[in-house]
Order: C-alpha cells, then sequence, then structure tokens
C-alpha cells in the first residue's frame, strides 16, 4: 500500500522525503534536509540528485545538491582564471589569512553570486576581505543550477590554499 500512496504523492509533485526521518513532508513546508522523490519502473523509490533547504539568511531555499550544476561563463577553468586575476593577494596578506581561505556563496536562480562569507581563523585578514568584496562585485552571472528543470539557487564551498 505504500508504494501506491508514494507513487500517488511523487507524481503529482506535492512532497519531498525528509532523509533525517524518512518521513514524507509537504514541499511548501520543507525541512532542512529534503530529497525530491520519483518512481523507477517498477515502482521503487529513486532518490533524485537534489538536496536543499531553507537559507535563513538569504530567505530562499538554497540547494547544496542540483541536477544541473550552475556554470560559470566558459566553465570551470575560466571561473579559476577569473579567481586568480582578481583575488591577486600578495605574500603579506597570504601570511594574514594562515595561507588559506574557505568562501561559501550562493548562485541565486537568476545566476547572481549572492550571500558570501568568508571563513578564516586568522585575525587580521582586512585587507583581504576588501578584496574578496571586489572580486564578487565583479562576478559575472552564470548559468543557474536546475533541479526538476526549474532554475534553483545553490551553495558553493570553496577552500583556496596559497
Amino acid at each position: 500500500i505504500y508504494r501506491i500512496i508514494f507513487r500517488f504523492l511523487a507524481i503529482f509533485g506535492q512532497y519531498s522525503v525528509d532523509v533525517t526521518t524518512n518521513k514524507l513532508c509537504k514541499r511548501n513546508l520543507i525541512p532542512k534536509h529534503t530529497l525530491n522523490i520519483s518512481l523507477g519502473t517498477n515502482g521503487t523509490l529513486l532518490p533524485q540528485a537534489c538536496e536543499g533547504h531553507y537559507d535563513k539568511s538569504s530567505k530562499m531555499m538554497v540547494y547544496s545538491i542540483a541536477e544541473v550544476q550552475p556554470e560559470f561563463p566558459g566553465g570551470s577553468q575560466e571561473f579559476y582564471k577569473f579567481l586568480g586575476k582578481e583575488l591577486d593577494l600578495t605574500n603579506e596578506e597570504w601570511e594574514d589569512t594562515g595561507m588559506y581561505i574557505k568562501l561559501t556563496f550562493i548562485i541565486d536562480k537568476k545566476g547572481k553570486c549572492t550571500s558570501y562569507t568568508i571563513s578564516n581563523n586568522a585575525t587580521n585578514i582586512g585587507k583581504v576581505k576588501g578584496k574578496i568584496q571586489r572580486l564578487f562585485e565583479k562576478m559575472p552571472t552564470w548559468t543557474p543550477g536546475k533541479c526538476n528543470g526549474k532554475p534553483v539557487a545553490v551553495k558553493y564551498t570553496l577552500p583556496i590554499r596559497r
């Protein structure tokens, strides 16, 4: 009987599975960790490649895994070239960061880079923060990520080491 219920609910796309409790929940009441569901030809549940949660700080649904990941114009090689050009840190600035920076940012539904944060245990990274802010101001529009054929916001974490 559960197979019939899951099939009905998944077909109409109104429910997701909370992966922490393995229970169905309405999509408008999505818990922190969800996994969209679909059915295989034999009626078994198949997880889709979308995993997201509601982000309070950005006030939107943000995915950590999307079926189609966002893409920087020209691809990942161009993204790394852009980072190398725009985030040109001196030796002194790298030493101030402890030779490590972790950037977390969101590519929204329109492909804009928003809500970035810098994680670093170093205390003297004021100059570096300014350069990172300019980096995100110059960031071009990405091709947005997609889940179920619709554009979605996707969160990235990017560790940068010297």
